[in-house]
């Protein structure tokens, strides 16, 4: 929780039990700053960029620039700022998606990876004629395995995140 409160102080926030909606839209979505589509795309990055890194172990995807552009033009014609608040809180709960990796996923990839790369060194080390195309003889097994398995995790993570739904 700690560490926590002072990400959020480090983004100019007070405390954790204070933040309310208005603080979030002041500092991202002031009326003076935002005139434009491009400002109005900037801030929305900032926003969910920043939400990633304060939230440990979520990390939320943003919509389609389509989506993104069509909130601004419904947006901008509002001109109430309480009307506007309401409207991009609305869209953040439709639009936003939290992506987690499926940890089930991740511990087999983690276990499997090491021993499928052992495997298929020994294989291609066995194989006269692939020995000779892809040399892994040459790679020590202390590089070649962590780096086997680091690959397989980065792509669990990557196959989670591309798939973008909703939780």
């Amino acid at each position: 929780m700690g560490v926590f409160s002072s990400l959020l102080r480090e983004k100019g926030f007070q405390a954790m039990d204070k933040i309310t909606i208005d603080q979030v839209y002041g500092r991202y979505f002031t009326r003076n700053e935002v005139v434009q589509f491009e400002e109005f795309h900037v801030a929305f990055i900032d926003l969910c960029k920043d939400f990633t890194a304060l939230v440990p172990g979520n990390f939320y995807t943003v919509p389609p620039l389509d989506a993104i552009e069509e909130f601004y033009e419904k947006w901008n014609d509002l001109k109430e700022e309480r009307e506007q608040k309401e409207s991009f809180c609305k869209f953040m709960n439709k639009n936003i998606c939290t992506s987690r990796t499926n940890q089930n996923a991740t511990l087999v990839a983690g276990l499997v990876a090491p021993t499928a790369a052992l495997v298929v060194k020994k294989t291609l080390r066995n194989t006269p004629l692939l020995n000779i195309i892809i040399p892994l003889h040459l790679i020590p097994t202390c590089i070649f395995v962590p780096s086997c398995t680091i690959l397989s995790l980065v792509g669990v993570r990557m196959i989670h995140l591309n798939k973008g739904k909703k939780l």
